[in-house]
């Protein structure tokens, strides 16, 4: 056989894995039962771990190769992931996913006693520059272990300013409505704020063919190249709207949380931007603000320390980071969400990273500093221990 055949060879057995995942993904992601939808999960990234190392030994070498381990250590997280099924252990238990997918940045929100999650979605063991993010993924659930998954919801626009990506959906209410904020994204990652509407969560409705936020003339904006303008929050107060988002000073050249103001939420002005001492090298992403007792904290990702919060005595600027007791929610994970939800309990969700791009959304319940806690205290959520293999047999078995 010739090298080129080889080649063939390999690039033909990644497509049957990547088949495979799809095949598993296709009869067992609208199965309720978490067990079994954990398993079925489990399979599909093993073949999805296969799948790219045979393209690396076939030579198909993605743009973003360096965020990818070596062929030894995809080999190596297959074989742990695999012990650990052996093992009778569910190590994908309170992280939710779509079966062959992956979870990044999300809106988290409750409606009529049910939670809901829209999310960017791609496929697992992959990068947007490998692939399309074109749509948002939309799961909803009554206690954050069992979820149905819903049809996509707002796909990109050929032909326009956001032809290639949707990133990073925020919702809120108004006027009797469902607001989307969320990143539009063109073939050149340049990137702005729209945002889209609904009555049903199901059916959305862009508010405006163009951007409604870009930065100021502070912020490097070019649609011909790279640009950071994502990740919007927003935030209604006595004085307003607020949005807040991830920016980038041209003349600096350092990373910023950019922030603008709107009444009706369609016309919005620049409010400038804030630093954080944290993030000023690296991204701070998914800023996230919640007013309490007179202060406004600002939760956003730090690349370097995880989900982390920032204050100020204003919305309209002024937050600096925490200090250091309360700086640091949780190490090593990102695009945090917070709710508070019916008793009063506040809800954080996180974004955790296994290697080779693999995401998902994890769950806790968050306590605040001030209800007698010296710091932040977080408490996973996950389904109840069990027998893997016990319950993964009740849940296959046909009930007559």
């Amino acid at each position: 056989m010739s090298i080129s055949e080889e080649k063939d060879l390999l690039v033909e057995i990644a497509r049957q894995q990547r088949e495979l995942a799809r095949l598993i993904k296709s009869r067992f992601e609208h199965v309720r039962d978490p067990l079994l939808r954990d398993w079925m999960r489990g399979l599909s990234y093993i073949n999805k771990l296969h799948a790219k190392t045979l393209d690396f030994e076939a030579g198909l070498i993605p743009v973003n190769h360096e965020e990818y381990t070596s062929q030894e250590s995809r080999v190596q997280q297959s074989k742990v992931w695999l012990a650990h099924l052996f093992a009778n252990e569910n190590i994908w238990n309170g992280r939710f996913a779509e079966i062959d997918g992956l979870c990044v940045d999300h809106a988290f929100f409750k409606v009529d006693g049910v939670y809901h999650l829209i999310y960017i979605r791609l496929e697992a063991c992959s990068m947007w520059q490998e692939l399309p993010m074109s749509n948002f993924g939309h799961a909803v659930s009554r206690d954050l272990i069992h979820w149905d998954v819903l049809e996509p919801v707002l796909p990109t626009r050929p032909g326009t300013w956001e032809n290639t990506h949707v990133w990073a959906p925020h919702v809120i209410t108004f006027q009797e409505k469902y607001w989307m904020f969320y990143t539009g994204v063109n073939e050149n990652a340049c990137q702005a704020v729209n945002a889209a509407c609904s009555t049903d969560l199901s059916r959305w409705e862009r508010v405006s063919e163009e951007p409604l936020i870009r930065p100021g003339s502070w912020g490097h904006w070019n649609p011909a190249e790279f640009s950071n303008c994502r990740d919007p929050f927003v935030l209604q107060t006595t004085e307003g709207f607020f949005c807040y988002y991830t920016g980038f000073l041209k003349d600096e050249q350092q990373y910023c949380v950019g922030i603008s103001r709107s009444n009706d939420l369609i016309r919005w002005e620049d409010c400038g931007y804030v630093v954080l001492a944290g993030s000023k090298s690296t991204p701070p992403e998914s800023p996230f603000v919640v007013e309490r007792s007179g202060q406004y904290y600002m939760f956003y990702t730090s690349y370097a320390d995880g989900t982390v919060v920032a204050v100020s005595d204003r919305p309209d600027g002024g937050f600096a980071d925490c200090p250091e007791e309360t700086y640091i929610l949780r190490k090593g994970v990102s695009a945090s969400e917070f709710l508070q939800d019916d008793d009063g309990q506040w809800l954080m969700t996180a974004i955790s990273h296994d290697p080779n791009h693999f995401h998902f959304i994890e769950f806790f319940r968050m306590y605040w500093p001030d209800d007698g806690n010296p710091a932040f205290r977080l408490e996973p959520i996950k389904a109840a221990e069990y027998d893997f293999f016990t319950a993964l047999k009740d849940a296959l078995t046909i009930k007559r």
